[in-house]
């Protein structure tokens, strides 16, 4: 049903990226349909460990941001992030995402609290 949902929707999308049937990568953007938040869309990716560092993760983004820019309605990408994913804020900052929050003892992982990074990218 979500995914059902989601492709009704003009200013979200999720896509799968596959190697012999198998995904190895999720990547998308949600936005809200309220007309409020309508303009904005949460990024989200996910690539199995084995394929990261190959630039799988740059030619997702950029496929994403180019989408945004075509589909009308969105403005901005937002995404959150964990303080310690360095080669991800690397690639985030390299196609023109800048921070803009810090959320503090956000997360917990592994028995440490961590901070998360908000970042944002103006279309």
């Amino acid at each position: 049903m979500y995914l059902e949902t989601t492709k009704e929707q003009a200013n979200s999308i999720i896509l799968l990226t596959e190697i012999d049937c198998k995904i190895i990568g999720i990547v998308s953007i949600n936005s809200s349909p309220k007309s409020r938040f309508k303009h904005v869309g949460e990024f989200g990716i996910v690539i199995a460990q084995q394929y990261c560092g190959l630039g799988l993760g740059r030619k997702l983004l950029d496929y994403l941001i180019a989408w945004a820019n075509a589909n009308g309605t969105t403005k901005k990408i937002s995404l959150l992030t964990s303080e310690n994913n360095y080669t991800a804020m690397e690639l985030y900052k390299k196609v023109g995402f800048q921070v803009e929050g810090i959320l503090k003892k956000d997360n917990y992982v592994n028995g440490v609290y961590g901070d998360t990074i908000m970042m944002g990218l103006i279309l």
